[in-house]
């Protein structure tokens, strides 16, 4: 489904990491939002509903709360279902956008994006197709994190978010 509408870098793993600029925010709560990874999330929708992907068979997928409510309306009008890592338990979409938010990751506090049990979850709800947005170099401070940056290089799918547009045309 995504190898229809996407170029892949290897030509057959439908997925991409997008390494999004450093710009997380810290909200009040102890949640986070990133609103240039929130950007990029819409500009991919936008161009898979050009491409005649439904939004039914999609997913933006959060690791937390505070993004999730910055997307919420743009899910709304898209009809395009926004939740976190945490309630999706146990179900899948075909296609998957995972935002990952942090940039300012301390290697020694990194227990909630390290959680191989939450890890696990983000990483298998796609059913044809992943797109991870994340900022490669802080997630890079985080062990599981850096397994997952090694195999998307071994694919040479991680990109500048930046050269969507050479992978996703433009809508």
């Amino acid at each position: 489904m995504l190898l229809n509408v996407m170029r892949v870098p290897d030509g057959r793993t439908p997925f991409l990491m997008l390494d999004v600029a450093e710009n997380a925010e810290r909200a009040a709560s102890r949640s986070y939002y990133n609103d240039a990874e929130a950007q990029v999330c819409q500009a991919i929708v936008e161009r898979l509903r050009a491409c005649h992907i439904q939004p039914d068979s999609m997913c933006i997928l959060t690791f937390y709360k505070k993004q999730l409510r910055r997307l919420s309306t743009f899910a709304q009008q898209t009809h395009v279902e926004v939740a976190t890592v945490d309630s999706i338990q146990g179900r899948e979409k075909d296609i998957v956008i995972l935002l990952t938010t942090r940039t300012d990751i301390d290697p020694d506090s990194t227990e909630f994006l390290d959680d191989r049990k939450r890890l696990n979850v983000a990483l298998t709800r796609a059913r044809h197709g992943l797109l991870l947005l994340g900022h490669v170099a802080s997630l890079a401070k985080i062990n599981s994190w850096t397994t997952i940056i090694q195999w998307a290089n071994s694919r040479r799918s991680v990109i500048q978010a930046a050269q969507l547009s050479t992978y996703l045309p433009p809508s």
